[in-house]
């Protein structure tokens, strides 16, 4: 997902151009939503460009960034102009030193698929023109509000099915909350269960069902989200998929509200 805040600008150039070229030819297709991968805030992205690198910028930021890098085998480029796209190319191609030098890369990139909740009813701050304060709140809406104005309806990714971390973690925050509580736990252990890939969440646990259920109602009443795709719903009951349904409807959702 790009940055909101050209996005919540209708007369954008990136809107424009969408407008003229590109939604015409999706509409004859039959094109009726636009869906948003996850853009809640998310747990492994900083959200202050000045802590982040991009391809273009030069290896020494990098390294500036990474004091790692300045003792690895990529420290004679750690004062030189070139930028990491270009040292990136320049690596034999059927080397492993392209994956080497993305482990210094990957930690401070602003790319990530978005599949890693910190907080489930906050719009990722990274995608903002400024992360700190209401911006990413009110360009959120705004996007949303131009996606409508071009007839389409929005869909947005939800991952309710885990956290970040649990337990005493710099990210943890539900455990945090109530021990044991949120997360669900093997019965014979007591560990974490992680079928989901990371820290599952027990919305068999009325607390949970409730968190989850009135977050997508802010989503769907606040935001104006049309429909929302979970991910790994199955982890789910389904009364908190049916509960979470009528919810969303009653809240001044968008008519029509759907949930897979």
């Amino acid at each position: 997902m790009a940055n909101t805040a050209p996005l919540a600008n209708p007369s954008a150039p990136a809107w424009r151009i969408f407008r003229r070229y590109s939604r015409p030819a999706l509409q004859q297709a039959g094109l009726t939503h636009l869906h948003l991968l996850p853009s809640f805030d998310i747990a492994t992205i900083n959200e202050s460009a000045e802590q982040q690198v991009k391809l273009d910028d030069p290896v020494s930021r990098l390294c500036q960034l990474s004091p790692s890098m300045q003792t690895s085998s990529f420290a004679e480029h750690c004062q030189s102009d070139q930028s990491i796209a270009s040292l990136l190319r320049s690596l034999p191609g059927d080397s492993e030193q392209q994956q080497a030098l993305m482990a210094y890369i990957r930690p401070l990139d602003s790319f990530n698929w978005g599949y890693d909740p910190y907080h489930f009813t906050v719009p990722e701050g990274s995608y903002a023109s400024d992360p700190q304060g209401s911006a990413r709140i009110l360009e959120y809406r705004q996007m949303v509000q131009a996606i409508h104005a071009m007839g389409l309806k929005v869909v947005m990714d939800v991952v309710y099915n885990h956290t970040n971390a649990a337990g005493l973690s710099d990210k943890s925050v539900l455990d945090r909350v109530v021990p044991g509580y949120y997360q669900r736990r093997n019965p014979t252990s007591g560990a974490v269960e992680n079928s989901t890939c990371c820290q599952n969440t027990a919305t068999e646990q009325r607390m949970m069902a409730k968190l989850m259920i009135d977050s997508l109602v802010v989503w769907a009443r606040d935001y104006q989200i049309d429909a929302f795709r979970f991910d790994l719903m199955g982890h789910h009951m389904k009364t908190n998929m049916e509960q979470a349904l009528l919810g969303g409807r009653a809240s001044g959702a968008p008519r029509g509200l759907l949930l897979w």
